[in-house]
């Protein structure tokens, strides 16, 4: 049996937060979106110029706004 040391365990999951896993892309507007576990990439057009969020750990305080006409 193998032995893994805690260095490797968090490497390990470093490299495995940093993989994107998550692509959306809006091919009328140019709009896309790009994300990993730790990390998301979100491009908005505007007139002037584009929109870009980035965020770092995106599961944390990730607050989804609730629809117009919903009541909270």
């Amino acid at each position: 049996m193998k032995k893994f040391s805690i260095g490797k365990i968090i490497g390990l999951a470093l490299i495995a937060g940093l993989v994107p896993y998550k692509f959306k892309k809006d091919e009328e507007t140019g709009a896309f979106e790009v994300g990993g576990l730790l990390w998301s990439v979100k491009k908005t057009p505007g007139e002037e110029k584009d929109d870009y969020t980035i965020n770092i750990i995106p599961i944390v305080g990730n607050k989804e706004e609730p629809a117009e006409g919903t009541e909270v």
